[in-house]
Protein backbone atom coordinates (compact mmCIF):
# COMPACT_ATOMS: atom_id res chain seq x y z
CA UNK A 1 0.00 0.00 0.00
CA UNK A 2 1.34 3.04 -0.78
CA UNK A 3 1.83 5.61 1.46
CA UNK A 4 2.55 9.91 1.98
CA UNK A 5 5.52 11.22 2.41
CA UNK A 6 6.01 14.41 4.87
CA UNK A 7 6.60 16.54 1.87
CA UNK A 8 3.66 15.16 -0.23
CA UNK A 9 0.83 17.95 -0.02
CA UNK A 10 2.27 21.00 2.22
CA UNK A 11 0.78 23.28 0.13
CA UNK A 12 3.28 26.07 -0.77
CA UNK A 13 1.54 27.81 -4.11
CA UNK A 14 -0.25 30.97 -3.54
CA UNK A 15 -3.87 30.67 -1.77
CA UNK A 16 -5.52 31.77 -4.53
CA UNK A 17 -4.28 29.27 -6.87
CA UNK A 18 -7.05 26.63 -5.58
CA UNK A 19 -5.60 22.55 -6.31
CA UNK A 20 -7.32 20.51 -8.59
CA UNK A 21 -9.12 17.22 -7.44
CA UNK A 22 -11.59 14.81 -8.66
CA UNK A 23 -13.00 11.64 -7.34
CA UNK A 24 -15.58 8.70 -7.02
CA UNK A 25 -15.91 5.46 -4.87
CA UNK A 26 -12.49 4.50 -5.48
CA UNK A 27 -9.96 6.96 -5.78
CA UNK A 28 -9.26 10.76 -5.02
CA UNK A 29 -7.13 12.44 -7.62
CA UNK A 30 -4.94 15.56 -6.87
CA UNK A 31 -2.82 18.25 -9.17
CA UNK A 32 -0.56 21.07 -8.11
CA UNK A 33 1.08 22.94 -10.10
CA UNK A 34 -0.32 21.55 -13.50
CA UNK A 35 0.34 18.18 -12.60
CA UNK A 36 3.85 18.72 -11.15
CA UNK A 37 2.42 16.94 -8.23
CA UNK A 38 0.40 14.36 -9.18
CA UNK A 39 -1.19 11.97 -6.41
CA UNK A 40 -4.00 9.10 -5.85
CA UNK A 41 -5.80 8.47 -2.51
CA UNK A 42 -6.96 4.65 -2.44
CA UNK A 43 -10.13 4.60 -1.10
CA UNK A 44 -10.72 1.17 -0.81
CA UNK A 45 -8.60 0.27 1.64
CA UNK A 46 -8.93 0.78 5.22
CA UNK A 47 -6.30 3.68 6.78
CA UNK A 48 -5.43 5.91 9.50
CA UNK A 49 -5.55 9.77 8.88
CA UNK A 50 -1.76 10.01 10.25
CA UNK A 51 -1.51 7.17 6.81
CA UNK A 52 -3.42 7.78 4.23
CA UNK A 53 -2.94 5.77 1.24
CA UNK A 54 -1.40 8.08 -1.20
CA UNK A 55 0.21 7.00 -4.18
CA UNK A 56 2.65 9.55 -6.54
CA UNK A 57 1.49 9.30 -10.35
CA UNK A 58 3.64 10.26 -13.06
CA UNK A 59 4.09 14.39 -14.19
CA UNK A 60 3.10 14.51 -17.77
CA UNK A 61 5.85 14.77 -20.16
CA UNK A 62 5.99 18.84 -20.60
CA UNK A 63 8.72 21.36 -22.60
CA UNK A 64 7.38 24.70 -20.71
CA UNK A 65 4.31 25.26 -18.82
CA UNK A 66 2.50 26.13 -21.92
CA UNK A 67 2.07 22.66 -21.83
CA UNK A 68 1.40 21.43 -18.19
CA UNK A 69 -2.77 20.57 -17.49
CA UNK A 70 -3.86 23.19 -15.63
CA UNK A 71 -7.37 23.10 -15.15
CA UNK A 72 -10.43 21.79 -13.51
CA UNK A 73 -10.26 18.04 -13.49
CA UNK A 74 -13.07 15.85 -14.29
CA UNK A 75 -13.21 11.49 -13.91
CA UNK A 76 -14.36 9.72 -17.04
CA UNK A 77 -17.15 7.03 -16.59
CA UNK A 78 -15.12 4.07 -15.88
CA UNK A 79 -12.74 6.43 -13.39
CA UNK A 80 -9.99 5.05 -15.79
CA UNK A 81 -9.38 8.36 -17.24
CA UNK A 82 -8.25 11.43 -15.46
CA UNK A 83 -8.72 14.65 -17.40
CA UNK A 84 -7.72 18.11 -17.15
CA UNK A 85 -9.76 20.67 -19.05
CA UNK A 86 -8.55 24.23 -19.78
CA UNK A 87 -10.15 26.59 -22.38
CA UNK A 88 -10.09 24.05 -25.86
CA UNK A 89 -8.11 21.85 -24.81
CA UNK A 90 -8.35 18.11 -22.96
CA UNK A 91 -5.09 16.34 -21.41
CA UNK A 92 -5.91 12.93 -19.86
CA UNK A 93 -3.69 10.71 -17.64
CA UNK A 94 -4.64 6.53 -18.04
CA UNK A 95 -4.88 4.95 -14.64
CA UNK A 96 -3.79 1.52 -15.91
CA UNK A 97 -1.20 2.38 -18.20
CA UNK A 98 0.18 5.76 -15.96
CA UNK A 99 0.49 7.66 -20.12
CA UNK A 100 -0.42 10.61 -20.75
CA UNK A 101 -2.47 12.17 -23.70
CA UNK A 102 -1.91 15.52 -24.36
CA UNK A 103 -3.53 16.45 -27.59
CA UNK A 104 -7.50 16.65 -27.59
CA UNK A 105 -8.97 19.67 -28.54
CA UNK A 106 -12.37 20.71 -27.82
CA UNK A 107 -14.41 20.87 -31.75
CA UNK A 108 -15.84 24.31 -30.58
CA UNK A 109 -14.74 27.81 -31.20
CA UNK A 110 -16.09 28.49 -27.52
CA UNK A 111 -13.81 26.34 -25.06
CA UNK A 112 -14.82 25.52 -21.37
CA UNK A 113 -13.35 28.68 -19.63
CA UNK A 114 -10.03 28.67 -17.64
CA UNK A 115 -11.31 25.08 -16.48
CA UNK A 116 -12.80 25.22 -12.70
CA UNK A 117 -15.28 23.41 -12.19
CA UNK A 118 -15.81 20.96 -14.70
CA UNK A 119 -18.46 18.78 -13.49
CA UNK A 120 -18.76 15.15 -15.07
CA UNK A 121 -22.26 12.92 -15.26
CA UNK A 122 -21.14 10.21 -13.71
CA UNK A 123 -23.76 8.04 -15.32
CA UNK A 124 -23.28 8.85 -18.98
CA UNK A 125 -19.44 10.40 -18.93
CA UNK A 126 -20.33 14.12 -20.32
CA UNK A 127 -18.37 16.80 -18.91
CA UNK A 128 -20.17 20.08 -18.08
CA UNK A 129 -18.95 23.14 -17.32
CA UNK A 130 -18.96 27.06 -18.13
CA UNK A 131 -16.97 29.06 -21.02
CA UNK A 132 -15.67 32.83 -20.51
CA UNK A 133 -18.35 35.47 -20.14
CA UNK A 134 -18.99 37.02 -23.14
CA UNK A 135 -19.89 40.71 -24.05
CA UNK A 136 -21.64 41.71 -27.11
CA UNK A 137 -22.92 45.00 -27.37
CA UNK A 138 -23.86 46.36 -24.04
CA UNK A 139 -24.92 42.03 -23.40
CA UNK A 140 -23.49 39.81 -20.96
CA UNK A 141 -23.80 36.04 -21.24
CA UNK A 142 -22.18 33.19 -20.14
CA UNK A 143 -21.82 29.99 -22.34
CA UNK A 144 -22.19 26.64 -20.95
CA UNK A 145 -20.95 23.68 -22.73
CA UNK A 146 -21.32 19.79 -22.78
CA UNK A 147 -18.43 17.95 -23.87
CA UNK A 148 -18.80 14.18 -24.71
CA UNK A 149 -15.33 12.66 -24.49
CA UNK A 150 -15.84 9.54 -26.39
CA UNK A 151 -17.37 11.30 -29.68
CA UNK A 152 -14.91 14.74 -28.78
CA UNK A 153 -18.16 16.68 -29.26
CA UNK A 154 -18.30 19.75 -27.77
CA UNK A 155 -22.14 21.26 -27.76
CA UNK A 156 -23.75 24.60 -26.05
CA UNK A 157 -26.63 24.23 -23.71
CA UNK A 158 -29.18 26.52 -22.30
CA UNK A 159 -27.34 30.05 -21.00
CA UNK A 160 -27.29 30.16 -16.70
CA UNK A 161 -29.65 32.38 -14.86
CA UNK A 162 -26.67 33.66 -13.54
CA UNK A 163 -23.46 35.80 -14.47
CA UNK A 164 -20.79 33.74 -13.43
CA UNK A 165 -17.18 33.79 -13.99
CA UNK A 166 -16.06 29.72 -14.64
CA UNK A 167 -13.77 29.39 -11.62
CA UNK A 168 -16.44 30.95 -9.47
CA UNK A 169 -19.27 28.61 -9.89
CA UNK A 170 -18.86 25.13 -8.25
CA UNK A 171 -20.88 22.05 -9.42
CA UNK A 172 -21.95 18.69 -8.39
CA UNK A 173 -23.82 15.83 -10.50
CA UNK A 174 -27.15 14.57 -8.88
CA UNK A 175 -27.01 10.70 -10.31
CA UNK A 176 -31.04 10.73 -8.21
CA UNK A 177 -32.30 13.58 -10.32
CA UNK A 178 -30.19 13.33 -13.18
CA UNK A 179 -29.26 17.06 -12.92
CA UNK A 180 -26.54 19.22 -12.02
CA UNK A 181 -26.51 22.03 -8.57
CA UNK A 182 -24.17 24.79 -9.25
CA UNK A 183 -23.67 27.22 -6.57
CA UNK A 184 -22.19 30.75 -7.62
CA UNK A 185 -19.61 31.84 -5.00
CA UNK A 186 -19.02 35.54 -4.18
CA UNK A 187 -22.77 36.32 -4.73
CA UNK A 188 -26.02 35.39 -2.14
CA UNK A 189 -25.45 31.66 -1.85
CA UNK A 190 -28.19 30.74 -3.70
CA UNK A 191 -28.97 27.11 -5.62
CA UNK A 192 -29.20 26.81 -9.12
CA UNK A 193 -30.48 23.14 -10.80
CA UNK A 194 -29.81 22.49 -14.63
CA UNK A 195 -32.01 19.43 -15.72
CA UNK A 196 -29.52 17.64 -18.12
CA UNK A 197 -33.10 15.67 -20.17
CA UNK A 198 -34.66 19.11 -20.62
CA UNK A 199 -31.78 21.44 -21.00
CA UNK A 200 -33.61 24.02 -18.34
CA UNK A 201 -32.26 25.93 -15.52
CA UNK A 202 -33.89 26.33 -11.97
CA UNK A 203 -33.28 28.59 -8.89
CA UNK A 204 -33.70 26.11 -5.57
CA UNK A 205 -35.19 28.27 -3.01
CA UNK A 206 -34.16 27.18 0.41
CA UNK A 207 -36.64 26.31 3.02
CA UNK A 208 -35.21 26.75 6.10
CA UNK A 209 -34.12 29.80 8.08
CA UNK A 210 -30.61 28.71 8.34
CA UNK A 211 -28.90 29.27 4.99
CA UNK A 212 -24.89 28.87 5.19
CA UNK A 213 -22.94 32.45 4.56
CA UNK A 214 -21.20 32.89 1.31
CA UNK A 215 -18.14 31.81 0.77
CA UNK A 216 -15.07 30.81 -1.64
CA UNK A 217 -12.35 27.68 -1.59
CA UNK A 218 -14.92 25.47 -0.13
CA UNK A 219 -15.87 21.92 -0.65
CA UNK A 220 -19.12 21.19 -2.27
CA UNK A 221 -19.96 17.63 -3.34
CA UNK A 222 -22.82 15.01 -2.59
CA UNK A 223 -23.46 12.14 -0.82
CA UNK A 224 -26.35 9.68 -1.23
CA UNK A 225 -26.23 9.14 -4.27
CA UNK A 226 -26.81 12.74 -4.79
CA UNK A 227 -29.48 13.10 -2.38
CA UNK A 228 -27.90 15.11 -0.23
CA UNK A 229 -25.24 17.84 -1.10
CA UNK A 230 -22.68 19.06 1.24
CA UNK A 231 -20.90 22.61 1.50
CA UNK A 232 -18.38 22.73 4.14
CA UNK A 233 -15.50 24.84 5.44
CA UNK A 234 -13.87 27.93 2.89
CA UNK A 235 -13.54 31.92 4.05
CA UNK A 236 -15.44 34.49 4.15
CA UNK A 237 -15.96 36.77 0.75
CA UNK A 238 -18.00 39.44 2.19
CA UNK A 239 -15.85 42.62 2.78
CA UNK A 240 -18.63 44.05 5.44
CA UNK A 241 -18.07 40.80 7.54
CA UNK A 242 -15.62 42.36 10.51
CA UNK A 243 -13.61 38.98 10.01
CA UNK A 244 -12.69 39.81 7.01
CA UNK A 245 -12.43 43.47 5.79
CA UNK A 246 -10.48 46.31 7.27
CA UNK A 247 -9.74 49.71 5.69
CA UNK A 248 -5.95 49.17 5.32
CA UNK A 249 -3.43 48.65 2.33
CA UNK A 250 -0.94 46.29 2.13
CA UNK A 251 2.15 47.79 0.99
CA UNK A 252 3.89 45.32 -1.60
CA UNK A 253 7.52 47.09 -1.48
CA UNK A 254 8.34 47.40 1.89
CA UNK A 255 5.72 44.03 3.00
CA UNK A 256 4.08 46.87 5.50
CA UNK A 257 0.58 45.69 6.33
CA UNK A 258 -1.44 49.44 7.63
CA UNK A 259 -4.25 50.15 10.13
CA UNK A 260 -4.06 46.57 11.59
CA UNK A 261 -4.76 44.13 8.40
CA UNK A 262 -2.51 41.68 9.84
CA UNK A 263 -4.73 41.27 12.98
CA UNK A 264 -8.19 40.40 10.49
CA UNK A 265 -6.38 37.78 8.99
CA UNK A 266 -8.27 34.28 9.56
CA UNK A 267 -11.52 34.48 7.75
CA UNK A 268 -11.44 30.52 7.14
CA UNK A 269 -14.36 28.90 8.07
CA UNK A 270 -15.25 25.62 9.71
CA UNK A 271 -18.60 24.74 9.37
CA UNK A 272 -20.17 21.55 7.62
CA UNK A 273 -23.49 22.01 6.35
CA UNK A 274 -25.96 19.34 4.08
CA UNK A 275 -28.67 20.13 2.09
CA UNK A 276 -31.91 17.78 1.59
CA UNK A 277 -32.64 18.11 -2.02
CA UNK A 278 -35.92 16.57 -1.69
CA UNK A 279 -36.89 18.87 1.70
CA UNK A 280 -34.60 21.72 0.64
CA UNK A 281 -34.02 22.49 3.89
CA UNK A 282 -29.99 23.10 4.91
CA UNK A 283 -28.63 21.66 8.29
CA UNK A 284 -25.38 22.63 10.01
CA UNK A 285 -23.97 18.66 10.76
CA UNK A 286 -20.18 19.79 12.47
CA UNK A 287 -17.65 21.76 12.95
CA UNK A 288 -14.55 20.95 11.28
CA UNK A 289 -11.13 20.74 13.68
CA UNK A 290 -9.04 22.86 11.79
CA UNK A 291 -10.57 25.78 9.31
CA UNK A 292 -10.18 24.71 5.79
CA UNK A 293 -9.42 27.28 2.73
CA UNK A 294 -9.37 25.20 -0.27
CA UNK A 295 -8.76 21.87 0.34
CA UNK A 296 -9.64 18.67 -1.12
CA UNK A 297 -12.34 16.65 -0.52
CA UNK A 298 -14.01 13.61 -1.55
CA UNK A 299 -17.12 11.46 -0.10
CA UNK A 300 -16.57 7.62 -0.12
CA UNK A 301 -19.60 5.61 1.79
CA UNK A 302 -20.12 7.20 5.13
CA UNK A 303 -17.07 9.29 5.23
CA UNK A 304 -16.34 12.84 4.41
CA UNK A 305 -12.75 13.94 3.55
CA UNK A 306 -10.78 16.67 3.66
CA UNK A 307 -7.60 17.69 3.30
CA UNK A 308 -4.58 20.37 2.85
CA UNK A 309 -5.32 23.86 2.02
CA UNK A 310 -5.08 26.72 4.46
CA UNK A 311 -6.72 26.98 8.16
CA UNK A 312 -4.88 30.85 7.96
CA UNK A 313 -5.21 33.29 5.27
CA UNK A 314 -4.74 36.52 4.62
CA UNK A 315 -5.83 38.53 1.51
CA UNK A 316 -3.86 41.76 1.87
CA UNK A 317 -0.55 39.79 2.19
CA UNK A 318 -2.27 37.06 0.02
CA UNK A 319 -0.37 34.31 2.41
CA UNK A 320 -1.23 31.95 4.57
CA UNK A 321 -0.98 29.18 7.24
CA UNK A 322 -1.24 25.58 5.63
CA UNK A 323 -2.23 22.74 7.19
CA UNK A 324 -0.91 19.48 8.07
CA UNK A 325 -0.67 16.58 5.64
CA UNK A 326 -3.20 14.90 7.97
CA UNK A 327 -6.50 14.42 7.05
CA UNK A 328 -10.08 15.33 8.61
CA UNK A 329 -12.48 12.80 8.47
CA UNK A 330 -15.91 12.39 8.70
CA UNK A 331 -18.39 9.99 9.49
CA UNK A 332 -21.57 11.10 7.96
CA UNK A 333 -23.70 8.12 9.58
CA UNK A 334 -22.39 8.50 12.88
CA UNK A 335 -21.93 12.53 12.54
CA UNK A 336 -18.43 11.94 14.21
CA UNK A 337 -15.13 13.00 13.57
CA UNK A 338 -12.79 9.53 13.61
CA UNK A 339 -9.45 8.92 13.20
CA UNK A 340 -9.63 6.23 10.52
CA UNK A 341 -11.16 5.61 7.15
CA UNK A 342 -12.92 2.14 6.72
CA UNK A 343 -14.79 1.50 2.84
CA UNK A 344 -18.04 0.98 2.91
Amino acid sequence: MARSSQEAFLWTQSITERPGHVSNSQHLFVSLDGASIFYSLDLTVPWPATKPAWKKLPSPPSTGWWDKPYGWMSLSKDGLTVQFVSNSRIQSYHVNTAQWDLSVNLTLSVGFGYGDYIVTDADMGRMYGFGSTQRHRGQISTPFIAFDPVNRIATLLSEPPFRVHSQFAQGVYNGARKSLYFLPERGALTLYEYSIGSDTWAKVDAKSDLIPSRRDGACFTTANGGRTLILAVGAKVSRDDPAWGCSGTFDTFTGEVKNNCAEKRNVVLDDVYTFDVETSVWTQIATTPVGYFNPVCAVSGNFLILYGGYREINRYSISGVPNSNIPSIYNLKTNTWVSDYVPS
